[in-house]
């Protein structure tokens, strides 16, 4: 499959899981409630893809694009998205416990009650997110982009924003305690 062209197909509910998919454009493609635990798709094109539902434990999406994606209660715990495309990705309520967001993009993505414990933010590019009333608490956000980011009633409570920039993001009623805010863009 690598680098196979599969854009615009339906795959809803296939059992992809362990299958290597590096490469592949599955652009526009069906893939909501498709099994891909520890499927590698590295490098793979995803934008537009519908992923709802979806169970990707410990794939492997690094650099990959999930640029509009839909990813509306995906289950995503321990994946690796680090340098991935999510802009203007849907990932509200889903489960990202321990996921890798080291350096991706999620300029204006929707993390609404999204369950992001454990997970790695660091350098990552949060500016317009949707990240309202999410619990950020002693997360690392070293080195993150979170400008205009929506962090309204956030818990970020003893989180490292470190050489984050939070130009213009809106901090209105949350939790900063014990925040590390060392050399932070505010």
């Amino acid at each position: 499959f690598n680098g196979a062209d599969l854009s615009e197909l339906s795959l809803r509910g296939a059992h992809l899981s362990g299958v290597d998919l590096s490469s592949v454009n599955f652009s526009g493609v069906n893939l909501s409630k498709a099994y891909l635990n520890e499927a590698r798709l590295r490098a793979a094109n995803l934008s537009r893809t519908d992923l709802q539902g979806a169970p990707l434990i410990e794939a492997d999406l690094s650099e990959a694009d999930l640029s509009d994606a839909n990813l509306t209660h995906t289950y995503l715990m321990g994946a690796d998205l680090s340098g991935a495309n999510l802009s203007g990705a849907n990932l509200s309520e889903a489960s990202l416990r321990g996921t890798n967001f080291h350096q991706a993009n999620l300029e204006n993505a929707n993390f609404s009650n999204a369950d992001i414990s454990e997970a790695n933010f660091s350098e990552a590019n949060l500016g317009g997110v949707y990240l309202r009333k999410v619990n950020f608490s002693k997360k690392n956000l070293s080195g993150s982009n979170l400008e205009k980011a929506d962090l309204c009633e956030a818990d970020l409570i003893g989180a490292d924003l470190s050489r984050a920039h939070v130009h213009e993001a809106d901090l209105s009623r949350t939790n900063l305690s014990q925040a590390n805010l060392s050399e932070a863009d505010l």
